[in-house]
């Protein structure tokens, strides 16, 4: 008996430390997790919370896209929300693109989450404004990484179009 309570808790510990270091899934172990993170009334008007007008928007202004897959039961989206979303620094730079906030619990969301592969909670998607993916981070980062990395988008961007006009 004693063997089997051994190999229980090393079990439960692995699958702890695996849940720790791999982010948050869309498996029900993420269910767990009671803080919730910002609405996105508290991130408006900054981010819209549909794709399709989003898309729309880039298109008609010209801008790339960021699209913050997320999850309200999801400690580490929770901490991006709270710690870089809120950041006065991503949120002058990301006027720069045009925002959206899929909350990855919703049904409606399954079928992009399927067309991007997306695999767990917080990842950011970049995409030209004619919705051409483009960077993904997977992992929260500080705003002063994630705005470096929208810098990186908007570089690579505008060297694509010189490029086009050589």
């Amino acid at each position: 008996m004693n063997v089997v309570n051994k190999i229980g808790n090393a079990t439960i510990i692995v699958l702890c430390l695996l849940f720790v270091i791999t982010g948050c899934g869309f498996s029900p172990v993420t269910e767990t997790v009671k803080k919730p993170v910002r609405t996105t009334e508290e991130l408006s008007p900054l981010f819209l919370t549909d794709y399709r007008s989003g898309l729309e928007q880039a298109r008609e202004e010209n801008k790339p896209i960021l699209v913050y897959f997320m999850s309200k039961t999801c400690v580490f989206s929770s901490q991006m929300t709270r710690e870089t979303l809120s950041d006065p620094k991503f949120r002058d730079f990301a006027r720069n693109f045009v925002c959206v906030q899929i909350d990855t619990g919703q049904p409606s969301s399954e079928k992009l989450c399927e067309d991007l592969q997306i695999k767990g909670t917080p990842t950011i998607q970049f995409m030209s404004p004619s919705g051409i993916p483009l960077q993904r981070m997977t992992q929260p980062q500080p705003a002063h990484e994630l705005v470096l990395q929208m810098q990186s988008v908007l570089y690579s961007l505008a060297w694509k179009e010189v490029k086009y006009y050589r």
